[in-house]
């Protein structure tokens, strides 16, 4: 399962860089993620157009307030309200984005904002039936996904990686950092697992640990730059 999973956000991580058509590279995202979360994935823009989106075998469609078809628009008052949330969330009550109980009964789903440079573009709209998302169970695939995108590494950067902190903050904070995380963040991170730390300690609201590892961090940058200066004046001598 794991090499699978590895392929899958691989792939992904292709699509993302591949601009030749953005109308095939949104269907191919969502396919890739219905086979990874057994659901219908949407793609909806910021003005509430579809713009991508995969139906998984067994889950029927959803068929108040929003549509299927690319290029069609969700209700506007459900495209407000998917703007309004700003972070990811799971298994997210339907009904309090305006679907009516009958529509959306054994339905559960999870909503990811789509950002890029801090400007909000769209909505991801994930929904299957009878199953919950079982998100804090899946710490070895979010580690396989941040493997894929060279996560925290500066040099192999990508721009979803940005938001990475926010899975690894959750992880950390539910088991702890455990010598799996920790030798992640040593193979990918070089400077960067500092910074990723910092980052999800402060997600956390942790702000002793922040502080901690900002000390260590100046402490390890100013060790570099002594050394470096140290061997600057023994060669030149």
């Amino acid at each position: 399962m794991g090499v699978q999973l590895l392929d899958k956000t691989r792939k992904i991580n292709k699509l993302l860089h591949n601009n030749s058509s953005s109308k095939v590279v949104f269907n191919d995202i969502c396919e890739v993620l219905t086979e990874i979360l057994n659901s219908n994935v949407l793609v909806i823009s910021k003005k509430g157009k579809v713009l991508g989106g995969s139906k998984c075998e067994g889950v029927p469609y959803i068929t108040e307030l929003i549509e299927r078809e690319i290029g069609k628009h969700v209700d506007d008052m459900l495209n407000e309200r998917l703007l309004s949330i700003l972070s990811t969330k799971e298994n997210v009550n339907l009904q309090t984005l305006g679907f009516s109980e009958e529509a959306v009964k054994g339905y559960q789903a999870i909503i990811t904002p789509i950002d890029i440079a801090g400007e909000r573009l769209g909505t991801l709209f994930i929904y299957k039936k009878d199953k919950v998302y079982e998100i804090d169970g899946n710490a070895d695939k979010i580690l396989i996904y941040m493997e894929a995108c060279k996560f925290p590494h500066d040099i192999y950067y990508t721009s979803n990686s940005s938001y990475f902190y926010m899975p690894l903050g959750r992880i950390i904070e539910r088991e702890g950092l455990t010598t799996k995380v920790w030798n992640h963040l040593k193979k990918n991170g070089g400077y960067g697992d500092f910074i990723s730390l910092i980052k999800a300690y402060d997600y956390m609201n942790n702000k002793k640990m922040c502080k901690r590892l900002f000390i260590r961090f100046f402490q390890y940058c100013e060790f570099l730059v002594y050394d470096e200066a140290h061997y600057e004046i023994n060669t030149e001598q």
